[in-house]
């Protein structure tokens, strides 16, 4: 597809690292007139898509910006269906020996019903059958439901909105709308929106802490005139130009590469290698039990048809034994229950796998910057009337100012405070 502008997205993805081009210089190049905010001299854009000669100027230009430099929306990878989970729930590898077990366990039933005249014989089979699905279903739901809160959490906080300047005047404007070019307007407490080329014309700090891991905030200016997706305006107002959207950004290059398959977690590791184990002994047991029972057979009365086959199956069904049916269903259920409660404590897991991870968490390692805390605020102490509470239970002192059975307290002489007075 031909590129209808004067500059390429390669390019401005450059310009957000080193801006060696001035606001002047990008709006001719963009078509725009970054004052008043306006379309300027792009009629040539209806020769480059003929097709859409019916559309207004502003939506011809909307048009071309979207399929040149992206859309204002972070692309990772689409969430899975509930089928295709319940698939790759189904692949664990316990799931698939537990399935193992179950085809044998069903080919012995088959035979001791139809041949020994056993009735109920695959009850047994049915019932891991069973036990393989309620697993990987449980499993599947459960980060189904957690995926649909993020999607819908995500487009809500895609949707919010920025102020535009559009035809001389101040606009709202979804914030997945945007265009580059756009002239942006930031006031503090805003979060911005894409990357931006600031129009320098005050003072102006921002909160860059959510991709550098610095508290502190960042003065903007001539010499650092970029603004980056997800920041925050700390201090100042701000006019700024769009550069990149989208995918194109710092966030969303950092989120890409974030996108990745998930390693696999210390428990996943131990099941897999506990299941490698487990399908390496039933199968010796198998050998051995099958071989030993048909010796015993044969240096007593011979070997016939029958007892070679009454022997492996004997020996299949000792092996089936040593495989643990319920492994699978107590893992789904343990972490769906850590999930619920992560939940109740407002933590909102994503995926199974990261309720492992959080409580395996042994160290928390931080940087000198770095702020920990339970996002809770709690008084410990209160000055009322000359004398200081402590140890309270706040609903009490709000209803009643805290009776002295319910609560610690000392007064303050006259005498002390005298003498702090003249301190």
């Amino acid at each position: 597809m031909n590129n209808p502008f004067q500059i390429t997205l390669q390019q401005l993805i450059a310009l957000t690292d080193h801006p060696t081009l001035s606001i002047k210089t990008l709006q001719s190049k963009l078509y725009r007139n970054f004052a008043t905010g306006t379309i300027t001299n792009a009629s040539h854009l209806y020769s480059a898509y003929p097709g859409h000669r019916h559309l207004p100027i502003k939506k011809l230009y909307a048009t071309c910006s979207r399929q040149t430099f992206g859309t204002n929306t972070y692309t990772t990878s689409p969430p899975k269906s509930l089928l295709a989970l319940f698939i790759a729930k189904a692949g664990d590898r316990i799931l698939l020996m537990l399935l193992a077990v179950a085809t044998v366990s069903l080919a012995i039933a088959t035979y001791k019903q139809h041949v020994l005249g056993e009735s109920n014989a695959w009850l047994e089979s049915a019932s891991i059958i069973l036990a393989v699905g309620a697993i990987a279903a449980v499993g599947a739901v459960t980060e189904h439901v957690q995926q649909t809160l993020f999607q819908t959490l995500q487009i809500e906080k895609e949707s919010g909105t920025v102020k535009v300047l559009e035809d001389g005047q101040m606009q709202s404007r979804r914030s997945d709308e945007l265009l580059v070019g756009d002239h942006v307007i930031l006031e503090p407490g805003d979060a911005v929106p894409a990357d931006c080329l600031l129009d320098a014309r005050g003072p102006l700090f921002c909160d860059e802490s959510v991709l550098t891991g610095e508290a502190s905030s960042v003065e903007k200016g001539p010499t650092n005139a970029i603004l980056y997706a997800g920041s925050f305006v700390v201090e100042g107002v701000a006019h700024a130009m769009v550069l990149t959207v989208g995918a194109s950004t710092r966030k969303g290059r950092l989120l890409q590469q974030l996108d990745g398959a998930p390693r696999p977690t210390p428990l996943q590791r131990r099941v897999e290698q506990l299941a490698a184990r487990l399908s390496g002994a039933a199968v010796i047991m198998t050998l051995v039990l099958s071989a030993g029972m048909l010796l015993r057979t044969a240096a007593r009365d011979g070997l016939s048809k029958a007892d070679v086959l009454d022997a492996v199956i004997m020996g299949i069904s000792i092996a089936v034994m040593v495989v643990p049916e319920g492994l699978g269903m107590v893992i789904a259920l343990s972490q769906c229950l850590v999930t619920r409660r992560m939940l109740k404590e407002g933590n909102l897991v994503r995926n199974l796998r990261a309720c492992e991870v959080m409580n395996g968490v042994n160290v928390v390692c931080t940087d000198k910057t770095g702020t920990l805390t339970v996002n809770r605020m709690e008084i410990s102490e209160i000055f009322l009337n000359q004398r200081v509470f402590r140890n309270f239970d706040s609903n009490c002192f709000l209803d009643g100012l805290v009776d002295s059975s319910d609560s610690s307290s000392y007064e303050i002489n006259s005498s002390d405070n005298k003498s702090s007075d003249n301190k």
